[in-house]
């Protein structure tokens, strides 16, 4: 059953048209050389000559992984963050970035954590923060428009560092404790 899978997939490389829906966009290469923007409806293609990328070009979100950072005043701040966002314009997303969740995202906690650096705790507020990475972050330039950041976790934390590992007698490793006990290894 494998090879008739196999055999109907080579039968569509064959395919010589596509229908992009009214939520999608798309770049067709031609040749290897040209690059022609896709509208939603049908398109004709040359079969094995022709390569289309198509994305959904609807409003989503991605989450970071969290950051935690030091504030000019010596204070440790653990944040976490959302970013919507929608594709704007198809040929500069595919000539610009390769995974444009990634790049925002780290785009964005490169923002915040100039913002807390530069910053004492006393004047940093999660709208604050918010305000000041929206002003500063440019993505037009990799085709993604309606941009929007939201804090979801914003908390002081108490960090202890401890010498050795009191659990096992260990002293290879330093440990980080925060407020809620977790561990961390850090090698020393």
């Amino acid at each position: 059953m494998n090879w008739l899978n196999e055999f109907i997939a080579w039968l569509r490389t064959w395919r010589f048209w596509i229908v992009l829906a009214p939520w999608e966009a798309g770049v067709l290469i031609r040749g290897g050389k040209r690059a022609i923007l896709l509208t939603p409806g049908l398109h004709w293609r040359i079969p094995c000559w022709d390569t289309i990328y198509v994305r959904c070009v609807r409003l989503r979100t991605v989450k970071d992984g969290g950051q935690t950072v030091t504030t000019k005043d010596g204070k440790v701040l653990t944040l976490s963050c959302a970013v919507a966002y929608s594709i704007g314009d198809m040929a500069k997303l595919y000539s610009s970035v390769v995974n444009p969740e990634d790049t925002l995202v780290v785009a964005v906690q490169t923002a915040i954590a100039q913002v807390v650096v530069n910053s004492s705790a006393e004047d940093i507020t999660p709208m604050g923060i918010e305000d000041v990475v929206m002003r500063n972050l440019t993505v037009e330039e990799w085709g993604l428009t309606n941009v929007k950041v939201s804090l979801i976790t914003f908390a002081y934390v108490k960090t202890i560092r401890l010498i050795g590992d009191k659990f096992t007698g260990s002293t290879d490793y330093n440990y980080s404790m925060t407020s809620n006990s977790t561990r961390d290894a850090v090698l020393s």
